[in-house]
């Protein structure tokens, strides 16, 4: 009879008879606990993606499906006491969320309400105290935000807890903002402003990201009289302003008045534009601006002057004139460039950040356009990658995101090198000068003087920056060398150009926007090659004199110029490339090689590879460069490519003796050691010092280098007179990466010693170590690592583990491949020959023997031999051995860290029991 009864109510197909009793047939959204996790998982999507407003709206509707505790009809039934449990959970941090985003939403006076019955019904919960100080603080509410931590700071004491990191930052920021924001009722526009005069623009969208910025220019502008938004076209300048004067609204009983200039000229233009939106009347004996000036006197009025770039002193005759006779009146003024009159407080709206800010303003302008649109994580990737790409330009942010109707956030990035034509406003509505990027940086070019114009144009040729003297040295052909500091300060002070001010000197640079469009205009100019060579020229200079530096004291100072320089040196070795310049590449490579050794920058091996393909007859490349490019093939790994490359370098060279040759007879040591043939790298190590020229510190090193390797492989009894010169050379050097070069081959000595010096290798790895490190010396870091993992095996130190672990991640992650596989046989030997873990010893060594030249296993061939006799008389040796050779290298790399962090695990484990 109750069957029959809920089958009227619910249907006749509801309820399913079956041989064990009833079963009920109801769809997702017919159950109210399935309605309530989609629409929880929904709303986590939306605030995943940035779209806060979709969120706040899923995750309300499923809070209103909340009506009381779940399941009680089904009492201590343990699965319901289970169920209930985990709804009751979810329900909790469901309302910390709804919380959340409705705070991102900008509702942060309704958010308050409903986080103080949240903090009452659960106080030891620190997330809700956390988004009630916030919810306040936006507010402008700092002293009660102050009193909420200080609620939860009670709440937590009765456990005798202190309150956590994140209510301790929060409580911090506020005590700091409390004296500057304590003048401010609130942060926020509110609806009470609607009554007020004036006509300032509702906007259609939510302002994402710019809180804090909004609400720091809000404080300021409540102690001052004037203010100026400065920045790039496109910034978001005027939507800022617009949002500040919504949020002062109900301060201003005369209201809050936009004055657009953007269409105006001279200035009876700017007036007439003024008295217009005023609806003032001229006076009788007064000019339009006095009448004006009269107009606002005694009312308590914010005036917005937008875009007043193009009008400057017409506007800032008209801003000196109000601020000194209208106390009472406010003026917000947004322009590319300062009216630089008194008085005036700046400020430069700076671009989003391309991972947060950008990417929340990307998802939320495209859900605009598509509401469909939930971005994978690929998508996350390329959104981030497109906002960077376009500098953060909130502009550009949008007209992107606008396409995603027709195209994927992957397509938009691959498209992006036409940024000009792709980013462009279908839509109408929005002025002409934001209805596509070029537009809008057009508006901004048109503004500057022919010079100026001229300067913008070639510095486009400066990639990541640029000092003083590049812009002379490049740019000033034809304008007065002597005025290019002057014209880069206008164009700074226009938003054309970034200054930043360091250790080494103001830095300036553009934003790769404004680069591009330089770049055409250079090249409708006709000057890109002449500009570009002279570019290639003098950054041939600058490199070439860092590298003279290099191998001294002065290391660190030419390692920072090149770590600034690096982009402007690649767009140079680029330009050689494509216009077949052989000495250029040549000098590019030369150049930068200390620096890219010495950081492992691989990047230059594929310099010094471009460069071999200019190589003629009537321009032979260096041999130096052939060096060079056998030295990455080496660390790569490939000793017979290298050996190749460093024979055809010395075939190359126009004399046997010529210094450029020395390069070539290093790596070609190198190589043959690599290759298991020890025997063969005396007489080329020989050469290399023999050739290397005098005042070459870094050939010089290498020389030595070279010599020791040799000696060590060979066992040579005069390799310790060679160590100890090479020591006492370096220390005269004083250069810290030859230093710690020569510290670790003295490490090398003791431990070849008979008998060997374990503590006297691991001290001078230490030092070698220090010394690279604070040199920032990856290659070098890489080599002492790897000893002090060889003598700490040996001294079966505690810390050997960690070491080896360190020294495996280091080493893969910067693709140190010869070292890798030294420092794969050395862990293996030292960690796990003689442990209990043999089978993964014999794996690795299945796979040396198989795929890793002999050098390695100590420097000694007879060590592997001794090590294989070993792991062969182990249990199904033969299997493991053949495991091991089926495995890549990044397999058994893997393997041996997963490994190595197990261990450390156990070891752990042992001496905490």
């Amino acid at each position: 009879n109750l069957m029959s009864q809920l089958r009227k109510v619910l249907g006749p197909g509801a309820i399913e008879t079956q041989s064990s009793g009833y079963v009920l047939r109801a769809g997702p959204d017919a159950v109210d606990v399935r309605c309530f996790d989609r629409l929880l998982q929904e709303g986590r999507q939306h605030a995943a993606s940035g779209r806060w407003r979709a969120a706040a709206i899923a995750l309300s509707a499923a809070s209103e499906l909340w009506r009381g505790p779940p399941l009680p009809e089904l009492g201590d039934w343990p699965p319901a006491r289970a169920e209930a449990a985990r709804l009751q959970e979810v329900h909790r941090c469901l309302l910390e969320e709804l919380a959340e985003a409705e705070l991102a939403c900008q509702r942060h006076h309704e958010t308050v309400a409903l986080l103080e019955t949240m903090v009452d019904a659960e106080p030891l919960r620190e997330r809700r105290w956390a988004l009630l100080m916030l919810a306040l603080h936006r507010c402008g509410r700092q002293a009660e935000a102050l009193r909420a931590f200080q609620r939860a700071r009670s709440a937590l004491a009765e456990l005798g807890l202190e309150p956590g990191q994140e209510l301790q930052s929060l409580e911090r920021d506020v005590s700091l903002q409390l004296d500057r924001l304590a003048t401010r009722r609130s942060g926020e526009r509110t609806d009470a402003g609607v009554d007020r005069p004036g006509n300032l623009p509702r906007p259609a969208t939510d302002l994402v990201g710019r809180i804090n910025e909004l609400q720091e220019r809000i404080a300021e502008l409540a102690l001052r009289r004037s203010m100026t938004l400065t920045g790039t076209g496109g910034v978001g300048k005027t939507r800022l302003a617009i949002e500040i004067a919504w949020s002062l609204v109900e301060d201003f009983s005369g209201g809050a008045w936009m004055v657009e200039l953007a269409p105006v000229s001279g200035d009876s233009g700017v007036v007439a534009a003024v008295a217009s939106t005023l609806s003032v009347q001229p006076k009788s004996g007064l000019t339009m601006q006095q009448s004006i000036v009269e107009w606002l006197r005694g009312r308590q009025l914010l005036l917005l002057l937008d875009n007043c770039e193009h009008v400057l002193g017409p506007v800032a005759r008209l801003v000196e004139a109000v601020v000194a006779n209208c106390p009472t009146v406010t003026v917000l003024i947004t322009s590319r460039e300062p009216l630089d009159v008194a008085g005036e407080w700046l400020h430069v709206v700076n671009s989003l950040d391309p991972s947060t800010e950008g990417f929340e303003l990307f998802c939320d302008r495209a859900v605009a356009v598509d509401e469909a649109f939930t971005p994978s994580d690929d998508d996350r990737v390329a959104i981030t990658s497109i906002c960077r790409h376009v500098d953060g330009l909130p502009l550009a942010i949008e007209l992107a995101a606008a396409r995603v109707r027709s195209s994927t956030p992957a397509d938009l990035l691959c498209r992006l090198d036409d940024r000009f034509r792709l980013l462009r406003r279908s839509g109408r509505g929005s002025p002409p000068r934001h209805q596509t990027l070029r537009a809008t940086v057009d508006w901004s070019y048109q503004l500057l003087g022919e010079e100026e114009r001229t300067l913008f144009d070639r510095i486009s040729v400066l990639a990541g920056g640029f000092d003083l003297a590049a812009a002379e040295n490049v740019c000033a052909d034809g304008l007065e060398q002597g005025d290019v500091a002057c014209m880069l300060d206008s164009l700074v002070a226009k938003s054309m150009v970034t200054a930043q001010r360091g250790a080494l000197g103001v830095r300036y640079g553009l934003l790769e926007t404004l680069r591009q469009y330089g770049e055409e205009r250079l090249h409708e100019r006709g000057e890109t090659r002449a500009l570009r060579d002279r570019h290639l020229s003098h950054y041939i200079d600058v490199a070439t004199r860092a590298r003279n530096s290099w191998a001294s004291i002065r290391q660190r100072d030419a390692d920072r110029i090149f770590d600034r320089e690096w982009d402007n040196l690649r767009a140079a070795h680029s330009w050689s490339i494509a216009t077949a310049d052989s000495d250029g590449a040549d000098a590019i490579v030369a150049a930068t090689a200390p620096h890219a050794w010495c950081r492992l920058n691989h990047e230059h091996g594929a310099w010094a590879s471009q460069a071999l393909t200019l190589d003629t007859v009537d321009r032979p490349i260096s041999p130096a460069t052939y060096g060079w490019a056998g030295y990455w093939r080496f660390i790569a790994h490939d000793a017979d490519r290298a050996i190749s490359l460093a024979h055809q370098g010395i075939d190359a060279a126009s004399s046997p003796e010529h210094p450029d040759v020395s390069w070539c007879w290093a790596v070609l040591a190198w190589g043959q050691l690599a290759a298991g043939r020890p025997g063969e790298a005396a007489r080329p190590a020989r050469q290399a010092q023999r050739t290397a020229a005098a005042d070459d510190q870094l050939a010089q090193a290498w020389a030595h280098c070279a010599l020791v390797e040799a000696g060590l492989a060979t066992e040579r009894p005069a390799v310790g007179g060679q160590v100890a010169r090479y020591v006492e050379w370096a220390d005269r050097i004083g250069s810290p990466s030859i230093r710690s070069d020569a510290a670790f081959y003295k490490g090398q000595l003791y431990m070849a010693a008979e008998p060997s010096r374990p503590a006297d290798a691991l001290a001078s790895y230490l030092r070698g170590l220090d010394l690279a490190r604070g040199a920032g010396d990856i290659h070098e870091e890489g080599k002492n690592l790897v000893g002090v993992v060889f003598a700490s095996n040996h001294l079966r130190t505690a810390e050997a583990l960690e070491i080896g672990h360190e020294a495996l991640l280091r080493l893969y992650d910067n693709r140190h491949w010869s070292l890798m596989w030294i420092a794969v046989e050395t862990v293996a030997a030292g960690l796990f020959l003689t442990e209990t873990n043999t089978e993964l010893a014999v794996v690795i060594y299945g796979h040396i023997d198989a795929h890793q030249p002999v050098w390695g296993s100590e420097r000694s061939p007879r060590g592997r031999a001794m090590a294989l006799r070993f792991l062969r008389k182990q249990p199904h040796a033969d299997q493991l051995l053949a495991k091991g050779a089926a495995m890549t290298g990044d397999e058994v790399i893997a393997l041996l860290v997963d490994q190595l962090a197990i261990k450390r695990t156990q070891d752990v484990q042992q001496v905490t029991t």
